[in-house]
Parts: structure tokens; sequence; C-alpha cells
């Protein structure tokens, strides 16, 4: 119907767990949003922290292994670089990093051990300069790290939320600020509403605002929270 994703809510932390367990069960791409003490366990697979963990997680390793990439593409770029340069050059290459001739019984493995103990010097430079750094700029540098590592996670957050079919969450919490960069949503399912208050089941529907609004819940099997004698 290319409704996704759809805002699926309850008065209940537990009512809600019903929804994502049985969507879960049907295959459906369903993302439970919500303080982790409050969701029960068997739904840890489809919370929003755990799926977060697990996305940050591949982003790091897809970085280490990029970074491995360009180490190797610049150590083979060096050996190419090292293999023109004229005999008096590279003789005073070996000397200048303290390299015998005997170090590698072949020319390319002569080579590769240059540009490695080049790359190595290098970084022990790099080292040396972020240690003698003055504490406020490490300090700065700090909080603009931190900065930049909560705006990525935000990001990602925002990534697994948009790629979701449907999203769980307790009313209040759907009314919070985490998923308002999603905009309004195409519709929203309000479960057992019986049991909510107005205030509260308003919440979902005004602050994330939506197309299409199904209200759900028997008010003989779940009579309301708030009753009056009125």
């Amino acid at each position: 119907m290319g409704l996704k994703p759809i805002l699926a809510t309850a008065d209940g932390n537990i009512a809600v767990d019903n929804i994502a367990d049985g969507l879960a069960r049907m295959g459906v791409k369903v993302v439970r949003v919500g303080r982790p003490e409050k969701i029960q366990e068997k739904l840890e697979e489809v919370t929003l922290d755990n799926l977060l963990r697990k996305k940050k997680a591949r982003v790091e390793e897809q970085l280490a292994q990029s970074l491995e990439r360009s180490k190797e593409e610049a150590l083979e770029k060096r050996i190419s670089e090292l293999a023109q340069l004229p005999v008096a050059s590279f003789a005073q290459k070996l000397q200048g990093l303290d390299i015998g001739m005997h170090t590698a019984g072949t020319l390319d493995e002569l080579l590769k051990h240059i540009a490695a103990k080049e790359a190595a010097c290098e970084e022990s430079c790099r080292d040396q300069t972020l240690a003698a750094r003055p504490e406020h700029v490490v300090e700065a540098e700090k909080r603009k790290k931190k900065q930049e590592e909560r705006r990525e996670e935000q990001e990602l957050m925002h990534e697994i939320l948009q790629e979701a079919e449907v999203i769980c969450a307790q009313m209040i919490t759907a009314g919070g600020g985490l998923l308002a960069k999603l905009g309004g949503f195409h519709g929203v399912l309000v479960d057992e509403v019986a049991q909510a208050t107005e205030l509260t089941a308003i919440v979902p529907i005004v602050q994330r605002g939506c197309e299409r609004l199904v209200l759900t819940g028997d008010h003989c099997q779940l009579p309301p929270t708030v009753q009056s004698a009125e």
C-alpha cells in the first residue's frame, strides 16, 4: 500500500510489545521504540537500541576495512615510487632509514620493508604531534568528537526508522522528538484505545500527524483507565 512506516501505538508497554511480537513473527520489519527496561526481553532483536548497536558495528567494520584498503593502496603507491628512484637516491634512502641490504632477500621485499618503515615513522611523528597538543585543544577536540558521534548516532537511528515497515511505541514515547524527523505518518494505529485517556490518545496523532487513523479496542474487555461517575 506504500504506507510504510506505519506507527503502531498503545497506552501500555505490554500492548505495544504484543503488537511488535505479532508483527515480528509474521516477518514484518518492525522496530520497537522505547526504554529497554520497559520492553520484554524476547523483543530485544527488534528494539531500536539493539538495531542501532548492530548498525554501528557494521559501519565501524566498513570504516576499518576502508582504512585498511587505503593503507594498502598508499603502501603500493610508495613501493612503485621507490622502484623509480635512481640508485644513488635509493642508497641514500636506505642509509637514512638505517636499513641494510641484508634485511630482505629480494628487491620487492626490500621495497616493501622501506615503505612500511616510512609509514611507521610518519605514524610515530603524528602521535608525537598529537601528544604535544595543549590541554585545552585536546578537550575541545574531545567535545567535537562527542558531538560528531551523537550526530552520527542520530543519523543511524533515523535510517533504521525510515527502513522499518512498522514502528511500535507507547503513545507518549511516540510524541517525543525521536520520531519528529520522520514527519507525518501515512498511517497510525492506536490499539486498546478504550484504556487510554483522550489526552494520551491524541499525543501520537497531533504530534506525529497521519493521513489514515485506525482506533481499536474493546471497551467491554478492557475498561477505560479513567472512569467518570457522571
